[in-house]
């Protein structure tokens, strides 16, 4: 076999030469992972204070609708429409409720007080018809904020708090989605929770 080295030492060189260089080369990417492990960490735990409420927000928002929606209480408090002007015990000159007034009533208004005593902020609104309706109203979502839906179903022979018909009545904000039978309509109630 012909070396192409003209003598020994040379071909020792050049191996250590390049086994220096596969040394750098991977102490370089060690480095390059070092410190990108480094900024992850750091970012990860400026995060996860604020994952960690939004996750605390997401288990609040479920557990509220949830808890309310399989006692019935959501669908009472869905149908608490006074008649012509909006819910029952509304703000005045508003169809929802918000913290200035009264609260939501019965079982479901119970379980939304329970947010405000872990400083939780929340919305409910009605979403129907492609558009949302507010049923409580308490400003503005937070950066972590989080909803948790869930869909009651109401007939036409459902009564509002005024004892009317839900179909007799003009002034719900969901319409009647199919005029040809007992069904009324399918809302979302969306709960959004997010901290203080």
């Amino acid at each position: 076999m012909v070396s192409i080295y003209p003598d020994r030492q040379t071909q020792a060189r050049t191996e250590a030469q390049i086994h220096t260089l596969e040394a750098f080369g991977a102490f370089l990417i060690i480095l390059l992972a070092a410190i990108v492990t480094a900024q992850t960490i750091s970012a990860g735990s400026a995060l996860s204070g604020s994952s960690e409420t939004s996750l605390q927000n997401e288990r609040l928002a479920r557990d509220t609708v949830l808890a309310s929606a399989a006692s019935g209480e959501l669908k009472q408090a869905v149908l608490n429409w006074s008649g012509d002007t909006g819910f029952n015990g509304s703000v005045k000159g508003r169809s929802y409720y918000s913290s200035e007034g009264t609260g939501v009533p019965g079982g479901f208004g119970k379980a939304l007080s329970s947010l405000d005593k872990v400083d939780a902020s929340y919305n409910v609104y009605l979403v129907c018809d492609g558009e949302r309706h507010p049923l409580v109203k308490n400003g503005g979502a937070g950066p972590n904020s989080a909803s948790e839906s869930v869909f009651v179903t109401l007939s036409d022979h459902d009564e509002v708090s005024s004892g009317t018909t839900l179909v007799n009545t003009p002034s719900y904000p969901c319409e009647d989605a199919d005029t040809d039978s007992p069904f009324y309509s399918t809302v979302e109630v969306r709960v959004t929770v997010w901290s203080r």
